[in-house]
């Protein structure tokens, strides 16, 4: 099972595009997904997160 399992699973369970917002692990942005991706792009889309983000805030905090 190579890492577009997924990917397949999720498009076939939803008859519009789904969004999906991953981590940076090293399989959602694999050459066998970009592939995946690059021949579906009516069905999934990516949007991998920043490596880097702002500092989260805790509650009171501006």
């Amino acid at each position: 099972m190579g890492p577009t399992w997924i990917t397949e699973r999720l498009a076939g369970h939803f008859d519009r595009k789904v969004r999906l917002v991953p981590n940076r692990h090293s399989a959602h942005g694999s050459r066998q997904v970009r592939i995946w991706l690059a021949d579906h792009p009516d069905r999934i889309e990516l949007r991998i997160l920043p490596p880097t983000g702002a500092e989260p805030r805790r509650a009171g905090q501006r």
